[in-house]
């Protein structure tokens, strides 16, 4: 095991004994969900607390420490800060998708020809330039009954043995078994997730509505199989097929953005990669099946796997869009018209489209310019917003930009200007200043214009 004796000022010796004693933590050991931890270049890890940080250096508080240390952030990947995520308080948020690839999410308060304003849960009100904004659409948040992990609380495995582990917002398996929570589904509910997998393709066992969500064999519910690129929808009771497919995602690459939307009073079931729906399966004979209300994750490949950020939601039960991939074998049903919903208009809760432009919020509602003249609609019936397209612009890249994960899902670069009363002080061209509360911090990115950094941060997610 390696140390940071040639980092932080103690004996070898004594750091020898307390990486023996779990204080210091290198090469994936595991970490708790109460512990921050800083990760150096040399791929050493230290855990503890943060004290302060500044521009160049940050204060860094652990048992392995005599006293609070500094640390140069020349030396440092990134920063884990603890603590848990918590579904939104808004009923409705606005998800912004910027040209340099960051991500904001918040309560849309005002939009003009030049810019967008958000009320952030980590920063406050925050304005942003419209000719930064790639795209922009609205989640609900108030039907958000789970998001996750936090810890495995609550949580059971298939197995005697623990082929899943949490650490850093993320389950992980180390060869075949299943992960479960029982009462977590409502009857019509949205699951989506992150799965990461190492190898060639992706093993993985999905099962929603079960009784029992620690039993490898569910007698009840759905059972979605993803593998070597396939994927195939069986009826727990039944042991019938309702429906197979493929996608290029699944074969090609180790990451991939799942939702399952399925209904215990419709019979409906829908799932969608990387946020694009791929099929729609009804099954007629859902009113004689007794559901459960638990989820289960299963590898079914020895290869690791990697779950993260899942997110269980309300769900009305009906999906009218039109499916992207084909290969179904059962009922399919009516697909409507896609429609270019940045460029053309907006798109509803329920599947309608709305054509025209937003021109002011005031109290929750807003005001469309459309051809028919103006309509005024409540923010939360609105699933995405129409922007008029401007001349696209990027942020330009900064000495001592840094990259800041909040627990809200957003993602912000930003050069770090101070820290004062508990936030850090940052400047970017898509924002202007912030002050994001550190307490909303999950995760800082340090050095993010060091390729090789960028590759070790990206290796070290598992």
């Amino acid at each position: 095991m390696k140390t940071v004796f040639h980092i932080v000022n103690v004996t070898r010796a004594k750091a020898l004994r307390l990486a023996m004693h779990g204080l210091l933590i290198a090469d994936g050991a595991r970490v708790t969900a109460a512990d921050a931890e800083i990760r150096f270049t040399n791929e050493d890890r230290l855990t503890g607390s943060l004290e302060s940080i500044a521009v160049d250096q940050l204060m860094w508080n652990s048992p392995a420490l005599e006293k609070a240390t500094p640390f140069q952030i020349s030396k440092i990947v990134e920063l884990r800060m603890p603590g848990n995520t918590a579904p939104g308080s808004n009923a409705c948020e606005l998800v912004l998708d910027l040209s340099n690839g960051d991500v904001a999410r918040g309560k849309l308060a005002s939009v003009n020809e030049h810019s967008v304003m958000l009320d952030t849960a980590f920063g406050g009100r925050m304005e942003f330039s419209r000719s930064m904004i790639a795209g922009a659409k609205i989640e609900a948040t108030s039907e958000l009954v789970y998001r996750g992990p936090t810890a495995m609380d609550g949580w059971r495995q298939s197995g005697e043995k623990e082929v899943w582990s949490y650490g850093r917002s993320a389950f992980r398996s180390a060869r075949i078994g299943g992960i479960g929570r029982d009462d977590l589904l409502p009857e019509s509910c949205a699951i989506s997730f992150i799965v990461e997998w190492k190898g060639d393709s992706c093993g993985m066992k999905i099962t929603v509505f079960s009784r029992d969500a620690g039993n490898e064999a569910a007698a009840e519910g759905y059972e979605l199989t993803i593998q070597r690129g396939n994927y195939r929808l069986k009826k727990c009771s039944t042991q019938n097929f309702l429906g197979i497919g493929n996608s290029p995602t699944l074969a090609t690459a180790n990451k991939a953005q799942v939702e399952i939307r399925a209904s215990r009073q419709t019979g409906l079931v829908c799932l969608f990669i990387n946020e694009r729906l791929c099929e729609k399966w009804l099954d007629p004979d859902f009113k004689k099946d007794d559901f459960g209300s638990g989820l289960q994750f299963f590898s079914v490949s020895d290869q690791a796997h990697k779950i993260s950020d899942i997110r269980v939601a309300k769900w009305d039960g009906v999906e009218e869009g039109m499916p992207d991939a084909r290969g179904g074998i059962f009922k399919r049903l009516p697909a409507q018209a896609a429609v270019n919903t940045l460029k053309d208009g907006m798109q509803l809760a329920n599947g309608d489209f709305v054509s025209g432009e937003p021109m002011a919020i005031d109290d929750g509602i807003v005001t469309i310019k459309s051809p028919l003249g103006e309509v005024k609609l409540p923010v939360d019936r609105l699933r995405t917003l129409s922007l008029k397209a401007l001349n696209s612009e990027r942020a330009i890249r900064r000495n001592g930009d840094i990259r800041v994960y909040t627990k809200n899902g957003s993602r912000l670069v930003m050069r770090l200007e101070a820290v004062e009363e508990g936030r850090l002080v940052g400047l970017s061209q898509n924002f202007g200043q912030a002050f994001i509360g550190i307490d909303a911090i999950e995760r800082i990115d340090f050095n993010i214009y060091d390729q090789a950094l960028e590759s070790m941060r990206a290796g070290g997610e598992w």
